[in-house]
């Protein structure tokens, strides 16, 4: 997911991931929170593009206006899951 499509990545962060994720060969089940409502669209934008080249990841910047277009989309974590790429 981190370094897959940045628009849902923001989504995440926006407005976070509830269920069961498989990561790394793993199966997590726990909720992850939203944190649209405490960061700025710039704060997103800077924590993603972090996690986005940290740690060896190669993934392509994330846009404020990414952020900004995926905040005037309602969201939750459950519709997040939905869309969890597999």
């Amino acid at each position: 997911v981190v370094n897959g499509d940045g628009a849902y990545a923001a989504r995440v962060v926006l407005y976070g991931l509830e269920g069961r994720i498989g990561v790394g060969g793993q199966t997590i089940d726990g909720n992850m929170p939203g944190l649209g409502s405490v960061l700025s669209d710039v704060q997103i934008v800077s924590v993603l593009n972090y996690i986005r080249n940290a740690w060896n990841n190669k993934a392509a910047p994330v846009n404020e206006g990414m952020v900004k277009a995926e905040r005037s989309k309602a969201g939750d974590g459950k519709a997040n899951l939905a869309m969890y790429p597999r």
